[in-house]
């Protein structure tokens, strides 16, 4: 079954895939049987377009939401929490990575 993600965080200007197209493939995928909770999975875009056009393409592309770079660690914490709160409980799975988000924060000042 692969793992279940609470959430995806997508850099809309990604390296060979960029984010819009990634969600709009995430979503696609979703559509298939044994697939569908791609279809539910928070999609967060990251994005130094801070356009209304460019948040219109991450919504239209099946991203739920949109935070502008540069951002504070509380707008991606306050973000996140929004939509992980609407998250229905998962069903339990073989192995699970935990990642809190201060570690992410650290590990992109250390790089």
């Amino acid at each position: 079954m692969g793992t279940a993600y609470q959430a995806v965080l997508l850099d809309c200007h990604m390296p060979a895939k960029g984010g819009i197209a990634t969600a709009t493939r995430i979503r696609e995928l979703g559509r298939d049987a044994g697939r569908e909770r791609l279809a539910e999975v928070p999609l967060i875009a990251f994005t130094a377009d801070a356009t209304e056009e460019g948040r219109a393409a991450c919504l239209l592309a099946g991203m739920n939401d949109y935070i502008v770079k540069p951002f504070r660690q509380a707008d991606v914490l306050r973000t996140l929490t929004r939509w992980l709160d609407r998250t229905p409980p998962r069903r339990a799975v073989e192995r699970e990575t935990i990642v809190d988000a201060t570690s992410l924060f650290r590990a992109r000042r250390a790089s």
